[in-house]
């Protein structure tokens, strides 16, 4: 669940640049941030790997 939270507040922010993440703690927020371009470069990855496997 948080997973899903982090990955949506990082697509938002990286679809939407001038939206603002709420103030977290500098730790926190930098472990999510890597969480998140972690769960998004795979989830592209998945994606792109669907889309090229020949019908």
């Amino acid at each position: 669940m948080e997973a899903n939270r982090t990955r949506n507040l990082f697509l938002q922010n990286f679809t939407n640049t001038k939206q603002e993440i709420p103030p977290l703690d500098a730790s926190y927020q930098a472990l999510s941030s890597c969480k998140s371009i972690h769960e998004a470069f795979h989830l592209e990855a998945y994606e792109v790997l669907i889309l090229k496997v020949p019908v």
